[in-house]
């Protein structure tokens, strides 16, 4: 098992760490509020630790968000009586996955953009989040059916979100990954994810799991310990077979533009020949 001295001593009703759903977890003033800082956080300028960061090569655009108060004591209190110790929302984020965060990648013919986007979230852990205890994806919203998928002792579990859902899981000890997707003009799709960890592991771990060669040595034993290769190997195939059809698509389209400007051109000529 990945991370095993970090295992949590419980997971809600289970005695393993099987991922599962919560649904009406957050009521709609919470919701309402955790809009509040995500648009807080939008409008705040570059360079900051709460300002807004886009990652093209992904079609993403990432927040960390302020929370405090009682939306941040429910979520402590309620992820400490879950795993069985005390544990404090060490890292969170808002995510946004939507094309119109790589418009550089955008290709414009005859006025529509129809080039597609892949996000690219492969099978991983968690690694420089490695000492948590649980992670939580909230469903805010989405258009696009895009299941995460969690490896738990070999045991695969899928989930297609639904608005308010709440997913809780062992991101830094099971391996787990999004479906290969490409983006159209128009999917989108928006979460809130946040992990949980001893103050005291994070006090001590959170900067030395970031060094290069730590990250190197936990990559290696992902693929030592688990079956990482068997399923990237997988997911990459398919990924490959999408871009493969997404890029014959363009390319039909791209014939039937010519053959249509051609007959245009043809007909054009004609008028020309008929009148003189």
């Amino acid at each position: 098992m990945i991370n095993a001295a970090y295992k949590p001593k419980k997971f809600g009703q289970y005695n393993d760490v099987i991922p599962h759903i919560i649904k009406g977890f957050f009521s709609d003033d919470e919701v309402k509020e955790i809009k509040e800082l995500i648009n807080h956080g939008k409008s705040l300028p570059p360079g900051g630790f709460y300002s807004p960061l886009v990652l093209p090569e992904l079609a993403r655009e990432q927040i960390e968000l302020k929370v405090a108060g009682k939306l941040l004591k429910k979520i402590e209190d309620f992820a400490s009586d879950f795993v069985g110790e005390e544990v404090k929302m060490t890292h969170n984020s808002y995510l946004s996955y939507n094309k119109k965060h790589n418009p550089d990648a955008f290709e414009n013919r005859g006025g529509e953009l129809d080039l597609a986007i892949s996000p690219k979230l492969p099978p991983h852990f968690d690694s420089d989040n490695y000492f948590t205890k649980l992670t939580i994806d909230y469903q805010l919203d989405a258009n696009i059916s895009w299941p995460i998928v969690i490896d738990t002792n070999g045991e695969l579990y899928r989930f297609d979100m639904e608005y308010g859902d709440l997913l809780l899981f062992w991101g830094a000890g099971t391996i787990h990954w999004r479906d290969p997707i490409l983006l159209k003009e128009g999917d989108n799709c928006e979460v809130w994810t946040a992990h949980f960890a001893v103050q005291k592991d994070f006090d001590e771990l959170n900067i030395p799991a970031r060094d290069p060669e730590a990250r190197k040595i936990r990559f290696q034993e992902w693929k030592e310990k688990s079956k990482f290769d068997e399923y990237n190997n997988a997911w990459q195939e398919e990924m490959t077979k999408l871009e493969k059809a997404d890029g014959l698509l363009r390319i039909s389209k791209l014939k039937e533009q010519i053959a249509e400007l051609d007959q245009k051109y043809q007909q054009a000529i004609e008028r020309k020949n008929n009148n003189a």
